[in-house]
């Protein structure tokens, strides 16, 4: 019921400039972008005729393609400054492929608006975003998108909220979305006509998961989560946490929680812990789920936290620490050290604890680290760190070899015990379901992961293993080998599974009992089966740089344990 706001003197220049402005044939824009820094408000949105059909719109203008370049150009060296202090795996360029793509009919990817808009044909619209040109495109296919959109193109003049208003005109209609950077338009256009995204880094990952919320993309909001997702590794995840709590990814962020939750040491060495806020150090610490080779090792981890400043914050989070399960002789070396003699709070906590200690009364350890002993873990009950002087880096994957299961990037029908060596099938589920190994298999050299099938769940042993790219919906139910994104053995019938298509590959059909080893060589980029220490030849050539080896399993009782074995010479 609200008329449309009359624009100011400001807008009023603004659309007299984008009028002048022909939009850029979406195939001519280039693959990449650049990260922008996210704008602090929510884009407004302003729907305007655009003047008349021009070269922009149905062909390639030279002007237009010009134009192009100089955005992009400028988008290039911002994105150059923000990522500069990011983690290299966290630059990594990805192509992820939309479960769910936006555009399709009868459940299938259409190609006829794609074919329109190759070819300049019917053009429409243009989506512009803040500091890039006008990218054409058809307004049925963006309405189509999202009810955002929709609500946008259809319907009177109205105010949409606060910041975002519409003013509709018959014809071509130009949408401006302000605060999105213009690779960031060109990506939208790009995801709703195809289903594809191809981004240079996690900076873009999140800029186009805060658009997605803002324009109601669903499934691109979805594929930027699966993106950051597949870069989640001990490396990357506490600075993956920290972005994911600035833009309220909630998915990812507690995924991430998940990840330092069960590799809580090897994430805790990295610099990027030293930068975690107090309250998210907090949630750490006090969870009954950390798993640690022992409470000291918590306790270091937590100290070097404390201590990255110079002076030493956060004493309040040492009340979660348990240390009368600690012996005393190491409570006695680090009540003598300089950093407890500078906090009272630690200086009484610790002889509480070793006062506890020295009675013999038995303390209650964390579940995980008490399950671990108790399995013959092996668990060090020596101090790693100088009590006289500072706290070095805590040693990580003690429990375990080069390659482990992840709750964070598992199915929650999946178990994951043993320090990530072994995963168990809850329940049957509808499909097979994903267990991802981490850390991602490093991108040169020759890789190996051997799986010991201790229970098979059936005798036809529906098991897959593989490699994939991380970029399926592996917590959504996907299994890798019905993406693009995944190339797996079956077990069943010694097929090659890829993208739910098989073909034949080996005769030698595992079972239970037996050993499945994957040989990858990132330098060939090819991937090889082993059964039972026997090479079944190359099942695979031109693999991609970025994979995760994974298990897709989906009966019940399902046993997959990973073994140490070195790779075959």
């Amino acid at each position: 019921e609200l008329p449309a706001p009359p624009p100011s003197a400001a807008q009023s220049a603004a659309l007299g400039d984008s009028r002048s402005t022909p939009p850029v044939p979406w195939s001519s824009l280039p693959g990449g972008g650049s990260v922008a820094p996210p704008p602090t408000a929510m884009p407004a949105v302003v729907a305007q005729p655009l003047l008349a059909p021009s070269p922009g719109v149905g062909g390639r203008a030279a002007d237009a393609a010009a134009e192009a370049a100089q955005g992009y150009g400028r988008g290039a060296a911002a994105a150059a400054a923000r990522t500069a202090g990011m983690h290299p795996e966290l630059q990594h360029t990805l192509e992820i492929q939309a479960e769910k793509p936006p555009l399709a009919l009868f459940g299938h990817e259409s190609s006829a608006w794609l074919d329109l808009l190759d070819a300049g044909d019917l053009l429409d619209c243009a989506l512009r975003g803040g500091d890039g040109p006008p990218v054409a495109c058809h307004r049925m296919v963006l309405a189509t998108a999202s009810p955002w959109f929709r609500n946008a193109l259809v319907g009177p003049p109205r105010q949409i909220d606060d910041t975002s208003w519409v003013r509709a005109a018959p014809g071509a209609t130009e949408l401006h979305l302000q605060g999105c950077p213009g690779y960031g338009a060109a990506a939208l256009v790009r995801f709703v006509y195809t289903g594809k995204l191809r981004v240079d880094g996690a900076g873009e990952l999140l800029e186009l998961y805060r658009i997605s919320r803002v324009v109601q993309v669903a499934s691109l909001q979805e594929a930027a989560e699966d993106g950051l997702l597949a870069m989640l590794s001990d490396e990357t995840c506490a600075e993956m946490l920290s972005a994911a709590l600035c833009d309220a990814c909630v998915r990812v962020r507690d995924s991430c929680y998940q990840h330092a939750l069960g590799n809580f040491e090897a994430v805790a060495a990295t610099d990027a812990f030293l930068l975690l806020e107090e309250n998210v150090v907090d949630h750490l610490i006090k969870s009954e789920s950390l798993q640690a080779r022992s409470e000291e090792a918590i306790y270091e981890c937590l100290l070097r936290w404390m201590t990255s400043g110079g002076g030493v914050r956060g004493e309040r989070l040492a009340k979660n620490i348990r240390f009368a399960t600690m012996p005393p002789r190491f409570l006695e070396g680090h009540l003598a050290s300089p950093i407890v003699s500078r906090s009272p709070r630690l200086r009484a906590l610790l002889e509480q604890g070793l006062a506890v200690a020295r009675t013999g009364a038995a303390a209650q350890p964390r579940p995980l680290i008490a399950a671990s002993n108790a399995a013959g873990g092996d668990v060090s009950r020596q101090p790693s760190a100088s009590p006289g002087g500072g706290t070095p880096a805590p040693r990580s994957r003690s429990l375990r070899g080069e390659f482990a299961f992840d709750t964070s990037r598992s199915h929650p029908n999946y178990r994951v015990v043993d320090g990530g060596t072994l995963a168990v099938l809850k329940e049957d589920g509808d499909s097979e379901h994903s267990a991802l190994l981490l850390p991602a298999v490093p991108r040169a050299g020759r890789h190996y992961a051997e799986f010991l099938l201790e229970n098979t769940g059936t005798p036809d042993c529906y098991i897959q293993v593989g490699v994939c790219t991380g970029t399926h919906d592996v917590l959504g139910g996907t299994p890798a080998y019905q993406s693009d994104s995944g190339w797996c053995f079956s077990c069943h019938n010694g097929n090659l599974l890829h993208y739910d298509q098989g073909s034949e590959y080996s005769s030698r059909l595992p079972r239970e009992g037996d050993r499945v080893g994957l040989l990858v060589d990132m330098d060939m980029h090819t991937l090889e089966i082993y059964v039972n220490g026997e090479p079944q030849g190359v099942m695979v050539r031109d693999l991609p740089k970025h994979l995760y080896f994974v298990v897709d399993g989906g009966d019940q009782g399902q046993t997959i344990r990973i073994l140490p074995t070195p790779a075959p010479l």
